[in-house]
Protein backbone atom coordinates (compact mmCIF):
# COMPACT_ATOMS: atom_id res chain seq x y z
CA UNK A 1 0.00 0.00 0.00
CA UNK A 2 1.20 3.57 -0.63
CA UNK A 3 1.02 5.72 2.50
CA UNK A 4 0.67 8.88 0.40
CA UNK A 5 -2.72 7.62 -0.77
CA UNK A 6 -4.17 8.18 2.69
CA UNK A 7 -5.09 11.52 4.23
CA UNK A 8 -5.99 11.53 7.90
CA UNK A 9 -7.40 14.27 10.10
CA UNK A 10 -5.95 14.95 13.57
CA UNK A 11 -7.16 12.32 16.00
CA UNK A 12 -8.09 9.85 13.26
CA UNK A 13 -5.44 7.45 14.48
CA UNK A 14 -6.90 7.34 17.98
CA UNK A 15 -10.40 6.99 16.58
CA UNK A 16 -9.38 4.05 14.39
CA UNK A 17 -7.54 2.32 17.24
CA UNK A 18 -10.45 2.83 19.65
CA UNK A 19 -12.97 1.60 17.07
CA UNK A 20 -10.87 -1.51 16.57
CA UNK A 21 -10.83 -2.17 20.32
CA UNK A 22 -14.58 -1.66 20.56
CA UNK A 23 -15.28 -4.12 17.74
CA UNK A 24 -12.96 -6.74 19.22
CA UNK A 25 -14.57 -6.48 22.66
CA UNK A 26 -18.06 -7.01 21.24
CA UNK A 27 -16.91 -10.30 19.71
CA UNK A 28 -16.83 -11.69 23.27
CA UNK A 29 -19.73 -12.22 25.67
CA UNK A 30 -21.96 -10.53 26.58
CA UNK A 31 -22.80 -9.58 22.98
CA UNK A 32 -20.75 -12.54 21.75
CA UNK A 33 -20.73 -11.38 18.13
CA UNK A 34 -17.88 -13.63 17.05
CA UNK A 35 -18.18 -12.53 13.43
CA UNK A 36 -16.83 -9.10 14.42
CA UNK A 37 -13.48 -10.67 15.28
CA UNK A 38 -12.81 -11.21 11.56
CA UNK A 39 -12.83 -7.44 10.89
CA UNK A 40 -12.06 -5.92 14.30
CA UNK A 41 -8.33 -5.34 13.75
CA UNK A 42 -8.63 -3.76 10.30
CA UNK A 43 -8.82 -0.17 11.61
CA UNK A 44 -5.87 -0.74 13.94
CA UNK A 45 -3.69 -2.26 11.23
CA UNK A 46 -4.62 0.55 8.86
CA UNK A 47 -3.58 3.30 11.26
CA UNK A 48 -0.39 1.48 12.24
CA UNK A 49 0.67 1.39 8.59
CA UNK A 50 0.98 5.19 8.64
CA UNK A 51 2.88 6.02 11.82
CA UNK A 52 6.34 5.75 13.35
CA UNK A 53 6.93 3.13 16.07
CA UNK A 54 6.53 5.52 19.00
CA UNK A 55 3.14 6.64 17.79
CA UNK A 56 2.30 3.04 16.96
CA UNK A 57 2.88 2.19 20.61
CA UNK A 58 0.47 4.94 21.67
CA UNK A 59 -2.22 3.81 19.23
CA UNK A 60 -1.76 0.21 20.34
CA UNK A 61 -2.24 1.39 23.92
CA UNK A 62 -5.43 3.23 22.95
CA UNK A 63 -6.68 0.05 21.31
CA UNK A 64 -5.85 -1.98 24.42
CA UNK A 65 -7.61 0.47 26.75
CA UNK A 66 -10.75 0.42 24.59
CA UNK A 67 -10.66 -3.38 24.29
CA UNK A 68 -10.00 -4.32 27.91
CA UNK A 69 -12.10 -1.48 29.27
CA UNK A 70 -15.13 -2.87 27.43
CA UNK A 71 -14.21 -6.52 28.06
CA UNK A 72 -13.63 -6.20 31.82
CA UNK A 73 -16.13 -3.62 33.14
CA UNK A 74 -16.98 -5.98 35.99
CA UNK A 75 -13.58 -5.64 37.68
CA UNK A 76 -14.43 -2.54 39.81
CA UNK A 77 -17.62 -4.17 41.05
CA UNK A 78 -15.74 -7.29 42.14
CA UNK A 79 -13.03 -5.26 43.86
CA UNK A 80 -15.34 -2.87 45.69
CA UNK A 81 -18.36 -5.14 46.18
CA UNK A 82 -16.53 -8.10 47.69
CA UNK A 83 -13.07 -6.80 48.46
CA UNK A 84 -14.00 -4.29 51.12
CA UNK A 85 -12.60 -1.36 49.14
CA UNK A 86 -14.32 1.93 48.39
CA UNK A 87 -15.81 2.30 44.93
CA UNK A 88 -13.17 4.87 43.78
CA UNK A 89 -10.43 2.44 44.78
CA UNK A 90 -12.21 -0.35 42.91
CA UNK A 91 -12.34 1.83 39.80
CA UNK A 92 -8.65 2.66 40.25
CA UNK A 93 -7.73 -1.03 40.50
CA UNK A 94 -9.80 -1.80 37.40
CA UNK A 95 -8.18 1.07 35.51
CA UNK A 96 -4.73 -0.07 36.59
CA UNK A 97 -5.38 -3.60 35.33
CA UNK A 98 -6.71 -2.29 32.01
CA UNK A 99 -3.66 -0.04 31.61
CA UNK A 100 -1.24 -2.89 32.36
CA UNK A 101 -2.94 -5.20 29.87
CA UNK A 102 -3.03 -2.42 27.26
CA UNK A 103 0.78 -2.26 27.41
CA UNK A 104 0.93 -5.56 25.53
CA UNK A 105 -1.16 -4.02 22.73
CA UNK A 106 1.17 -1.03 22.83
CA UNK A 107 4.11 -3.36 22.27
CA UNK A 108 2.31 -4.88 19.28
CA UNK A 109 1.58 -1.41 17.92
CA UNK A 110 5.22 -0.33 18.16
CA UNK A 111 6.59 -3.47 16.52
CA UNK A 112 3.96 -3.60 13.80
CA UNK A 113 4.45 0.08 12.94
CA UNK A 114 8.21 -0.52 12.69
CA UNK A 115 7.64 -3.48 10.37
CA UNK A 116 5.34 -1.38 8.17
CA UNK A 117 8.09 1.23 7.90
CA UNK A 118 10.53 -1.29 6.50
CA UNK A 119 8.42 -3.93 4.78
CA UNK A 120 5.33 -2.11 3.54
CA UNK A 121 2.62 -4.63 2.68
CA UNK A 122 4.92 -7.43 3.76
CA UNK A 123 4.37 -6.38 7.37
CA UNK A 124 0.81 -7.65 7.11
CA UNK A 125 2.17 -11.17 6.62
CA UNK A 126 3.90 -10.86 10.00
CA UNK A 127 0.95 -9.24 11.80
CA UNK A 128 -0.76 -12.52 12.88
CA UNK A 129 2.43 -13.86 14.44
CA UNK A 130 3.19 -10.50 16.05
CA UNK A 131 -0.28 -10.38 17.62
CA UNK A 132 -0.09 -13.93 18.98
CA UNK A 133 3.32 -13.33 20.54
CA UNK A 134 3.09 -9.74 21.74
CA UNK A 135 -0.59 -9.19 22.52
CA UNK A 136 -1.54 -12.64 23.83
CA UNK A 137 1.21 -15.18 24.55
CA UNK A 138 3.37 -12.79 26.56
CA UNK A 139 0.43 -12.15 28.88
CA UNK A 140 0.91 -15.64 30.30
CA UNK A 141 4.05 -14.65 32.15
CA UNK A 142 4.18 -11.41 34.21
CA UNK A 143 3.11 -11.89 37.87
CA UNK A 144 1.22 -15.09 37.08
CA UNK A 145 -0.32 -13.89 33.84
CA UNK A 146 -3.79 -12.85 32.76
CA UNK A 147 -4.80 -14.98 29.74
CA UNK A 148 -8.26 -13.47 29.37
CA UNK A 149 -9.69 -12.25 26.07
CA UNK A 150 -7.68 -14.15 23.46
CA UNK A 151 -9.22 -13.57 20.02
CA UNK A 152 -9.38 -17.30 19.35
CA UNK A 153 -12.10 -17.63 22.00
CA UNK A 154 -14.48 -15.59 19.85
CA UNK A 155 -14.95 -18.66 17.63
CA UNK A 156 -16.26 -20.92 20.40
CA UNK A 157 -19.62 -21.20 18.63
CA UNK A 158 -18.12 -22.23 15.28
CA UNK A 159 -18.18 -26.07 15.21
CA UNK A 160 -15.91 -26.37 12.18
CA UNK A 161 -13.25 -23.97 13.42
CA UNK A 162 -13.28 -25.51 16.90
CA UNK A 163 -12.05 -28.74 15.31
CA UNK A 164 -8.82 -26.93 14.50
CA UNK A 165 -8.22 -26.45 18.22
CA UNK A 166 -6.79 -29.97 18.72
CA UNK A 167 -4.01 -28.92 16.35
CA UNK A 168 -3.36 -25.26 17.04
CA UNK A 169 -5.20 -24.58 20.28
CA UNK A 170 -6.61 -21.16 21.04
CA UNK A 171 -3.45 -19.50 19.70
CA UNK A 172 -3.94 -21.24 16.36
CA UNK A 173 -7.45 -19.83 16.12
CA UNK A 174 -6.15 -16.37 17.06
CA UNK A 175 -3.55 -16.69 14.31
CA UNK A 176 -6.29 -17.50 11.79
CA UNK A 177 -8.51 -14.61 12.94
CA UNK A 178 -5.70 -12.05 12.72
CA UNK A 179 -4.57 -13.41 9.35
CA UNK A 180 -8.04 -12.74 7.95
CA UNK A 181 -7.95 -9.21 9.38
CA UNK A 182 -4.55 -8.62 7.78
CA UNK A 183 -5.65 -9.88 4.37
CA UNK A 184 -8.85 -7.84 4.52
CA UNK A 185 -6.88 -4.76 5.54
CA UNK A 186 -4.59 -5.17 2.53
CA UNK A 187 -7.57 -5.65 0.21
CA UNK A 188 -9.42 -2.58 1.50
CA UNK A 189 -6.47 -0.21 1.70
CA UNK A 190 -5.35 -1.17 -1.79
CA UNK A 191 -8.58 0.38 -3.09
CA UNK A 192 -7.09 3.77 -2.23
CA UNK A 193 -3.79 3.00 -3.95
CA UNK A 194 -2.58 2.47 -7.48
CA UNK A 195 -2.12 -1.26 -6.97
CA UNK A 196 -3.28 -3.36 -9.95
CA UNK A 197 -6.70 -4.95 -9.53
CA UNK A 198 -5.41 -8.60 -9.40
CA UNK A 199 -3.52 -7.77 -6.21
CA UNK A 200 -6.65 -6.48 -4.57
CA UNK A 201 -8.57 -9.58 -5.60
CA UNK A 202 -5.82 -11.86 -4.27
CA UNK A 203 -5.93 -10.29 -0.80
CA UNK A 204 -9.71 -10.32 -0.79
CA UNK A 205 -9.85 -13.95 -1.89
CA UNK A 206 -7.39 -14.87 0.86
CA UNK A 207 -9.51 -13.08 3.49
CA UNK A 208 -12.53 -15.15 2.45
CA UNK A 209 -10.71 -18.44 1.89
CA UNK A 210 -8.98 -18.63 5.27
CA UNK A 211 -12.03 -18.92 7.56
CA UNK A 212 -14.07 -20.96 5.07
CA UNK A 213 -11.18 -23.32 4.42
CA UNK A 214 -10.50 -23.66 8.14
CA UNK A 215 -14.13 -24.54 8.86
CA UNK A 216 -14.28 -27.09 6.04
CA UNK A 217 -10.99 -28.65 7.10
CA UNK A 218 -12.11 -28.84 10.69
CA UNK A 219 -15.38 -30.55 9.86
CA UNK A 220 -14.19 -32.93 7.15
CA UNK A 221 -10.60 -33.85 7.84
CA UNK A 222 -10.34 -34.05 11.63
CA UNK A 223 -12.88 -36.61 12.92
CA UNK A 224 -12.87 -37.61 16.57
CA UNK A 225 -11.29 -41.01 17.24
CA UNK A 226 -13.82 -43.46 18.66
CA UNK A 227 -13.09 -44.19 22.35
CA UNK A 228 -13.25 -47.73 23.65
CA UNK A 229 -14.12 -46.92 27.29
CA UNK A 230 -17.64 -47.18 28.74
CA UNK A 231 -19.61 -44.06 29.59
CA UNK A 232 -19.46 -42.78 33.17
CA UNK A 233 -22.61 -41.37 34.87
CA UNK A 234 -21.70 -38.05 36.47
CA UNK A 235 -23.46 -35.18 38.22
CA UNK A 236 -22.72 -31.54 39.07
CA UNK A 237 -24.12 -29.80 42.15
CA UNK A 238 -24.84 -26.08 41.81
CA UNK A 239 -25.67 -24.94 45.32
CA UNK A 240 -26.33 -21.31 44.36
CA UNK A 241 -24.85 -19.45 47.32
CA UNK A 242 -24.44 -15.70 46.60
CA UNK A 243 -21.10 -14.35 47.74
CA UNK A 244 -22.62 -11.99 50.31
CA UNK A 245 -24.39 -14.95 51.98
CA UNK A 246 -21.63 -17.52 51.76
CA UNK A 247 -19.65 -16.39 54.80
CA UNK A 248 -22.59 -15.72 57.11
CA UNK A 249 -22.43 -18.21 59.95
CA UNK A 250 -26.21 -18.26 60.30
CA UNK A 251 -26.45 -19.77 56.79
CA UNK A 252 -23.88 -22.49 57.42
CA UNK A 253 -26.21 -25.43 58.08
CA UNK A 254 -28.74 -24.52 55.40
CA UNK A 255 -25.99 -24.26 52.77
CA UNK A 256 -24.52 -27.61 53.80
CA UNK A 257 -27.93 -29.31 53.81
CA UNK A 258 -28.70 -27.98 50.34
CA UNK A 259 -25.50 -29.45 48.89
CA UNK A 260 -26.00 -32.78 50.66
CA UNK A 261 -29.59 -33.03 49.46
CA UNK A 262 -28.56 -32.53 45.83
CA UNK A 263 -25.69 -34.98 46.27
CA UNK A 264 -27.96 -37.68 47.64
CA UNK A 265 -30.36 -37.12 44.74
CA UNK A 266 -27.53 -37.43 42.20
CA UNK A 267 -26.08 -40.58 43.79
CA UNK A 268 -29.49 -42.21 44.04
CA UNK A 269 -29.96 -41.44 40.35
CA UNK A 270 -26.89 -43.46 39.45
CA UNK A 271 -24.10 -40.88 39.27
CA UNK A 272 -20.74 -42.47 40.01
CA UNK A 273 -18.85 -39.17 40.18
CA UNK A 274 -20.40 -36.06 41.75
CA UNK A 275 -18.78 -32.62 41.66
CA UNK A 276 -19.15 -29.75 44.08
CA UNK A 277 -17.94 -26.24 43.15
CA UNK A 278 -14.91 -24.44 44.48
CA UNK A 279 -15.07 -23.76 48.25
CA UNK A 280 -18.75 -24.64 48.27
CA UNK A 281 -19.46 -24.20 51.97
CA UNK A 282 -17.99 -22.75 55.15
CA UNK A 283 -17.21 -26.31 56.23
CA UNK A 284 -13.71 -27.65 55.51
CA UNK A 285 -13.71 -31.31 54.58
CA UNK A 286 -10.54 -32.13 56.53
CA UNK A 287 -11.71 -30.54 59.77
CA UNK A 288 -15.53 -30.75 59.69
CA UNK A 289 -16.96 -34.07 60.90
CA UNK A 290 -20.44 -32.95 59.82
CA UNK A 291 -19.36 -32.53 56.21
CA UNK A 292 -16.99 -35.47 56.00
CA UNK A 293 -19.23 -38.01 57.70
CA UNK A 294 -22.26 -36.99 55.65
CA UNK A 295 -20.36 -37.27 52.38
CA UNK A 296 -18.79 -40.58 53.40
CA UNK A 297 -22.22 -42.03 54.13
CA UNK A 298 -23.49 -41.07 50.67
CA UNK A 299 -20.35 -42.39 48.99
CA UNK A 300 -20.52 -45.77 50.73
CA UNK A 301 -24.26 -46.18 50.32
CA UNK A 302 -24.19 -45.57 46.57
CA UNK A 303 -20.61 -46.59 45.72
CA UNK A 304 -20.01 -43.13 44.30
CA UNK A 305 -16.97 -40.85 44.30
CA UNK A 306 -17.17 -37.17 45.19
CA UNK A 307 -15.07 -34.14 44.31
CA UNK A 308 -15.37 -31.27 46.77
CA UNK A 309 -13.75 -27.85 46.65
CA UNK A 310 -12.45 -26.89 50.09
CA UNK A 311 -9.54 -25.34 51.97
CA UNK A 312 -6.46 -27.35 52.93
CA UNK A 313 -4.46 -26.00 55.86
CA UNK A 314 -0.76 -26.74 55.83
CA UNK A 315 0.20 -25.00 59.03
CA UNK A 316 0.17 -21.63 60.72
CA UNK A 317 -0.84 -19.05 58.14
CA UNK A 318 -0.43 -21.44 55.19
CA UNK A 319 -3.38 -22.86 53.29
CA UNK A 320 -4.29 -23.83 49.75
CA UNK A 321 -7.38 -23.66 47.58
CA UNK A 322 -7.94 -27.36 47.02
CA UNK A 323 -10.10 -30.03 45.42
CA UNK A 324 -10.55 -33.27 47.40
CA UNK A 325 -11.54 -36.63 45.97
CA UNK A 326 -13.52 -38.95 48.25
CA UNK A 327 -13.65 -42.56 47.02
CA UNK A 328 -16.60 -44.95 47.17
CA UNK A 329 -15.25 -46.30 50.47
CA UNK A 330 -15.81 -42.91 52.11
CA UNK A 331 -12.10 -42.18 52.47
CA UNK A 332 -10.22 -39.25 50.98
CA UNK A 333 -8.38 -40.60 47.96
CA UNK A 334 -6.57 -37.53 46.68
CA UNK A 335 -6.13 -33.78 46.82
CA UNK A 336 -5.17 -31.18 44.27
CA UNK A 337 -3.82 -27.80 45.38
CA UNK A 338 -4.50 -24.92 43.02
CA UNK A 339 -1.36 -23.81 41.20
CA UNK A 340 -2.38 -20.59 39.44
CA UNK A 341 -3.78 -18.11 41.95
CA UNK A 342 -6.07 -15.24 40.99
CA UNK A 343 -4.22 -11.90 41.15
CA UNK A 344 -5.86 -9.59 43.70
CA UNK A 345 -8.29 -12.36 44.67
CA UNK A 346 -6.08 -15.07 46.15
CA UNK A 347 -2.76 -13.28 46.15
CA UNK A 348 -1.41 -9.76 45.65
CA UNK A 349 1.40 -9.51 43.12
CA UNK A 350 3.89 -6.75 43.89
CA UNK A 351 2.39 -6.49 47.35
CA UNK A 352 4.66 -3.70 48.62
CA UNK A 353 3.93 -1.53 45.63
CA UNK A 354 0.19 -2.24 45.62
CA UNK A 355 -0.35 -2.14 49.37
CA UNK A 356 -3.69 -0.32 49.02
CA UNK A 357 -5.43 -3.45 47.66
CA UNK A 358 -4.53 -5.50 50.73
CA UNK A 359 -8.13 -5.53 52.03
CA UNK A 360 -9.24 -7.30 48.84
CA UNK A 361 -7.07 -10.31 49.60
CA UNK A 362 -7.90 -10.21 53.29
CA UNK A 363 -11.54 -10.70 52.26
CA UNK A 364 -10.75 -13.67 49.99
CA UNK A 365 -7.53 -15.09 51.39
CA UNK A 366 -3.81 -15.15 50.66
CA UNK A 367 -3.17 -18.68 49.44
CA UNK A 368 -0.10 -20.81 48.92
CA UNK A 369 0.13 -22.20 45.36
CA UNK A 370 0.33 -25.92 44.65
CA UNK A 371 3.10 -27.49 42.60
CA UNK A 372 1.74 -30.55 40.73
CA UNK A 373 -0.75 -30.88 37.83
CA UNK A 374 -4.30 -31.55 38.96
CA UNK A 375 -4.95 -35.21 38.17
CA UNK A 376 -7.12 -37.23 40.57
CA UNK A 377 -8.54 -40.74 40.54
CA UNK A 378 -5.36 -42.76 40.14
CA UNK A 379 -5.84 -44.52 43.44
CA UNK A 380 -9.33 -45.87 42.77
CA UNK A 381 -9.53 -49.28 41.06
CA UNK A 382 -11.43 -49.49 37.73
CA UNK A 383 -15.12 -50.07 38.31
CA UNK A 384 -15.00 -48.52 41.78
CA UNK A 385 -16.56 -45.13 41.16
CA UNK A 386 -14.07 -43.59 38.72
CA UNK A 387 -12.82 -45.74 35.80
CA UNK A 388 -9.82 -43.55 34.93
CA UNK A 389 -7.87 -40.50 36.17
CA UNK A 390 -9.36 -37.09 35.47
CA UNK A 391 -8.07 -33.53 35.42
CA UNK A 392 -9.05 -30.80 37.88
CA UNK A 393 -8.70 -27.08 37.26
CA UNK A 394 -9.88 -24.68 39.95
CA UNK A 395 -11.54 -21.47 38.77
CA UNK A 396 -9.09 -19.23 36.91
CA UNK A 397 -6.79 -22.14 36.05
CA UNK A 398 -8.98 -23.24 33.16
CA UNK A 399 -7.82 -20.12 31.30
CA UNK A 400 -4.29 -21.58 30.98
CA UNK A 401 -3.97 -23.90 27.94
CA UNK A 402 -0.60 -25.28 29.04
CA UNK A 403 -1.84 -26.21 32.52
CA UNK A 404 -4.78 -28.25 31.22
CA UNK A 405 -2.58 -29.83 28.54
CA UNK A 406 -0.20 -30.95 31.30
CA UNK A 407 -3.11 -32.67 33.08
CA UNK A 408 -3.98 -34.62 29.94
CA UNK A 409 -0.36 -35.62 29.36
CA UNK A 410 -0.33 -36.84 32.98
CA UNK A 411 -3.19 -39.21 32.19
CA UNK A 412 -6.42 -37.22 32.59
CA UNK A 413 -9.10 -39.04 30.58
CA UNK A 414 -11.67 -36.29 31.07
CA UNK A 415 -11.60 -32.82 32.62
CA UNK A 416 -13.33 -31.08 35.50
CA UNK A 417 -13.22 -27.49 36.63
CA UNK A 418 -14.57 -26.18 39.94
CA UNK A 419 -15.26 -22.48 40.28
CA UNK A 420 -17.07 -19.81 42.25
CA UNK A 421 -18.20 -17.12 39.82
CA UNK A 422 -20.56 -15.54 42.32
CA UNK A 423 -17.99 -12.73 42.57
CA UNK A 424 -18.97 -11.62 39.07
CA UNK A 425 -22.70 -11.21 39.69
CA UNK A 426 -24.76 -11.14 36.49
CA UNK A 427 -22.01 -9.56 34.41
CA UNK A 428 -20.52 -11.05 31.24
CA UNK A 429 -17.65 -12.57 33.25
CA UNK A 430 -19.27 -15.98 33.98
CA UNK A 431 -19.97 -16.51 30.28
CA UNK A 432 -16.48 -15.34 29.28
CA UNK A 433 -15.07 -17.78 31.82
CA UNK A 434 -17.25 -20.64 30.55
CA UNK A 435 -16.15 -20.05 26.95
CA UNK A 436 -12.53 -20.66 27.92
CA UNK A 437 -13.51 -24.03 29.41
CA UNK A 438 -15.16 -24.88 26.08
CA UNK A 439 -11.84 -24.25 24.33
CA UNK A 440 -9.93 -26.49 26.77
CA UNK A 441 -12.31 -29.35 25.97
CA UNK A 442 -11.88 -28.85 22.22
CA UNK A 443 -8.08 -28.55 22.43
CA UNK A 444 -7.69 -31.77 24.38
CA UNK A 445 -10.66 -33.71 22.92
CA UNK A 446 -11.84 -34.44 26.40
CA UNK A 447 -15.25 -34.27 28.02
CA UNK A 448 -15.31 -31.38 30.48
CA UNK A 449 -17.53 -30.93 33.55
CA UNK A 450 -17.86 -27.46 35.05
CA UNK A 451 -19.21 -27.05 38.57
CA UNK A 452 -19.91 -23.41 39.43
CA UNK A 453 -21.35 -22.23 42.73
CA UNK A 454 -23.90 -19.86 41.17
CA UNK A 455 -23.42 -20.93 37.54
CA UNK A 456 -22.65 -21.36 34.78
CA UNK A 457 -22.32 -25.12 35.42
CA UNK A 458 -22.35 -27.43 32.44
CA UNK A 459 -21.07 -30.28 30.32
CA UNK A 460 -18.90 -29.80 27.23
CA UNK A 461 -18.19 -32.54 24.68
CA UNK A 462 -14.72 -33.38 23.32
CA UNK A 463 -15.50 -31.47 20.13
CA UNK A 464 -16.31 -28.30 22.06
CA UNK A 465 -20.08 -28.75 21.78
CA UNK A 466 -22.01 -27.56 24.83
CA UNK A 467 -24.35 -30.33 26.01
CA UNK A 468 -25.84 -28.75 29.14
CA UNK A 469 -25.67 -25.44 30.97
CA UNK A 470 -27.41 -23.99 34.01
CA UNK A 471 -28.82 -20.48 34.50
CA UNK A 472 -27.05 -18.04 36.78
CA UNK A 473 -28.15 -17.86 40.42
CA UNK A 474 -30.38 -20.91 40.41
CA UNK A 475 -30.02 -24.07 42.49
CA UNK A 476 -29.49 -26.89 40.00
CA UNK A 477 -28.34 -30.47 39.50
CA UNK A 478 -26.75 -31.47 36.19
CA UNK A 479 -26.70 -35.16 35.32
CA UNK A 480 -24.83 -36.52 32.31
CA UNK A 481 -22.65 -39.30 30.95
CA UNK A 482 -19.07 -38.79 29.82
CA UNK A 483 -16.69 -41.11 28.02
CA UNK A 484 -13.05 -41.22 29.18
CA UNK A 485 -10.51 -40.85 26.38
CA UNK A 486 -6.82 -41.68 26.06
CA UNK A 487 -5.84 -40.10 22.71
CA UNK A 488 -3.47 -37.11 22.83
CA UNK A 489 -3.93 -34.23 20.42
CA UNK A 490 -1.11 -32.25 18.84
CA UNK A 491 -2.09 -29.22 20.93
CA UNK A 492 -1.79 -31.29 24.11
CA UNK A 493 1.56 -32.78 23.12
CA UNK A 494 2.93 -29.44 21.94
CA UNK A 495 1.05 -26.60 23.67
CA UNK A 496 3.76 -24.08 22.76
CA UNK A 497 4.04 -25.07 19.08
CA UNK A 498 2.01 -22.18 17.67
CA UNK A 499 3.54 -19.47 19.91
CA UNK A 500 6.98 -20.93 19.18
CA UNK A 501 6.39 -20.81 15.43
CA UNK A 502 5.08 -17.26 15.75
CA UNK A 503 8.22 -16.21 17.63
CA UNK A 504 10.31 -17.54 14.74
CA UNK A 505 8.14 -15.79 12.14
CA UNK A 506 8.39 -12.53 14.05
CA UNK A 507 12.15 -12.90 14.39
CA UNK A 508 12.45 -13.54 10.64
CA UNK A 509 10.32 -10.47 9.91
CA UNK A 510 12.54 -8.40 12.20
CA UNK A 511 15.66 -9.58 10.35
CA UNK A 512 14.08 -8.78 6.99
CA UNK A 513 13.03 -5.37 8.28
CA UNK A 514 16.55 -4.65 9.50
CA UNK A 515 17.93 -5.48 6.05
CA UNK A 516 15.27 -3.54 4.13
CA UNK A 517 15.77 0.07 2.96
CA UNK A 518 14.09 2.84 4.97
CA UNK A 519 10.65 3.77 3.66
CA UNK A 520 11.16 7.52 3.32
CA UNK A 521 7.60 8.16 2.21
CA UNK A 522 6.24 6.57 5.34
CA UNK A 523 8.91 8.19 7.51
CA UNK A 524 7.87 11.62 6.35
CA UNK A 525 4.13 11.02 6.71
CA UNK A 526 2.21 13.33 9.02
CA UNK A 527 -0.78 11.33 10.16
CA UNK A 528 -1.98 12.43 13.59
Amino acid sequence: MRPSAWRWRPGAGEAGAALSGLLAAQAFPSLDLGVLAWIALIPLLAVLSRVPPARGAWLGFVHGVAFFGLLLPWIPGVVSGYGGLAWPVGVAVGALLVAILALFHALFGAVQAALFRRLGDGALLAAPAAWVVLAEWLRLFPVGGFPWGYLGYTQHRSPGLLQLAPWGGVFGLTLLVVAVNAAACAALTSLASSRPRPGRLAWGALALALPLGGAVLGRAALPLPVPDAPALPVAIVQGNVPQDQKWQVDNRQEILDRHLRLTEQAAAGGARLILWPESSTLEEIETSPALRDSLAAIARRHRASLVVGSIHREGEGRYTNAAFLMGPDGELAGRYDKIRLVPFGETVPLRRLLFFVGPLVEAAGDFTPGTRPGVLGRGIPPGEGVPAPFGVAICYEVTYPDLVAAQVREGASFLTTLTNDAWFGRSAAPTQHFVMAVMRAAESRRWLLRAANTGISGVVGPDGSVHQTTPLFETALVEARVVPRQDLTFAVRNPQAVPGACVMILALAALMAAAAPWNRTSANSTMS
